[in-house]
């Protein structure tokens, strides 16, 4: 099931209230958005998704259609630079232990180039349902549970549990049907996205940072499935 529903806007007054101070996106970081620069040949997508602990990067490069297997992808990071490794196909891969409150990454193959940066989205910690209460969604106001997260927003936003699905505006707060609760322990996945177009880049190159959570609710009484 694949269910949109409006942002809770009646309660966002209260969530503002609540401080928000997880991982990424202050005035700290280590590089600002820059679109970026380049030679206009290599079509690059880059993603780079954080849960926290560390971030799996995934980088495809192809110049005119063909995949480009000799290029060095570099990805900047608050640690440090990391090169990433030929997968094949145009594909490069790597990984980076611990968080990085923002992400820059260097293409070049022979004279070909780009660049580009990013600030990562703020790592959305659930304040509601609270993670160590248990609730009852058969008790929910109208059928449906308010799901609220912290955090400064990213430009979008996307909530999973069991079938449920949304993706939309990040709001911090969100409606659920109650009858998506269904297991006695369910996970609850929330995933923050910043991306810019990387202009240094052929048509529909772009960088995406994500941060992603899972909770665990403690359901009681879940609806069947």
């Amino acid at each position: 099931m694949n269910v949109s529903l409006r942002p809770a806007w009646g309660i966002l007054w209260s969530i503002a209230l609540i401080s928000s101070a997880a991982c990424g996106g202050d005035d700290d970081s280590l590089i600002e958005n820059d679109p970026g620069e380049g030679s206009g040949t290599l079509l690059v997508d880059a993603t780079i998704e954080n849960d926290g602990d560390g971030a799996e990067i995934e980088v495809r490069v192809d110049r005119d259609g063909e995949d480009v297997n000799d290029a060095e992808v570099v990805i900047v990071h608050d640690d440090g630079d990391e090169l990433l490794t030929l997968e094949g196909g145009g594909d490069y891969r790597g990984e980076h232990a611990g968080w990085s409150g923002s992400y820059r990454i260097e293409v070049t193959a022979g004279e070909d180039w780009l660049d580009g940066s990013l600030e990562a989205p703020d790592l959305p910690e659930v304040v509601e349902p609270s993670p160590t209460e248990a609730f009852d969604p058969h008790e929910a106001e109208d059928g449906v549970v308010l799901v609220a997260w912290e955090g400064a927003a990213g430009m979008s936003a996307r909530v999973r549990t069991k079938d449920f699905e949304w993706e939309g505006d990040d709001e911090g707060a969100l409606e659920v049907p109650a009858t998506a609760f269904e297991e006695e322990d369910q996970e609850l996945e929330i995933s923050r996205r910043n991306s810019i177009d990387l202009e240094g880049g052929s048509p529909g190159s772009e960088l995406t940072v994500s941060a992603r959570s899972r909770t665990t609710l403690i359901v009681v009484n879940p609806y069947e499935n």
